[in-house]
């Protein structure tokens, strides 16, 4: 078990070490599919994204700093 702790905390080490810093003004494009399964996600009477999921996935982009 100890061993199991000492490599988790390596890892978690190593991936703060070797990940890539990313600054406000680097802009990151994610593609998201939408299928129709509502009230979950949908197409509106516009065309538009509708539903939680898109809602969810616009807040997380806006934090992040995503286009989506």
């Amino acid at each position: 078990m100890r061993n199991l702790c000492v490599l988790v905390l390596c890892l978690i080490a190593l991936s703060a070490i070797v990940a890539p810093s990313v600054s406000a003004s680097d802009a990151t494009t994610v593609r998201v599919g939408l299928y129709e399964n509502p009230p979950k996600i949908f197409t509106d009477a516009q065309g538009n994204p509708a539903g939680f999921w898109p809602n969810i996935i616009e807040y997380i982009a806006d934090v992040e700093g995503w286009s989506i």
